[in-house]
């Protein structure tokens, strides 16, 4: 069981910018830091900005936050082209802060269509269509943590 002074963090990677949010169970953000895009498909440089945008949240986080913290998900554009590059961008971000909990990566389609659902209301397994308009536009299928059809656009 998870306890009340447990974080996780979250990473929003773009093609435009990056963000990193530590928050506890209950989704207060405890410390918030940005940087430039890490989509490598758009010449983002995923390693150094993920190191540093990491670095910078962690930096403004309480004392002894690096204890606290029981995961995170990197969600992450250009996933689905360049697994390898962006899984070892994050997976190095994350040890060199200093983090030894699960990281667990995904494409930014996955984290966009989880956001959708307040705390519970969606069981594992579940499928449905996404739409993001941002740097790029896409629409996808998504199957729990996998993402199926994609129309890029």
């Amino acid at each position: 069981m998870v306890g009340e002074d447990a974080l996780v963090v979250g990473i929003d990677g773009g093609g435009t910018a990056v963000r990193v949010v530590v928050a506890d169970i209950a989704g207060r953000i405890v410390a918030e830091a940005r940087g430039g895009g890490i989509n490598p498909n758009s010449g983002g440089e995923p390693g150094p900005v993920l190191r540093q945008v990491l670095a910078d949240a962690l930096d403004q986080s309480p004392a002894g936050t690096r204890d606290a913290i029981v995961g995170g998900v990197a969600g992450l554009a250009g996933y689905l082209t360049s697994p390898d590059v962006l899984e070892t961008a994050a997976q190095s971000a994350w040890t060199e802060a200093g983090l030894s909990t699960q990281l667990r990566v995904v494409s930014d389609l996955v984290v966009a269509f989880w956001s959708g659902f307040s705390s519970g209301a969606a069981p594992h397994g579940r499928s449905g269509r996404v739409l993001i308009a941002g740097t790029g536009a896409v629409a996808a299928a998504i199957h729990g943590s996998e993402v199926g059809a994609v129309c890029d656009g």
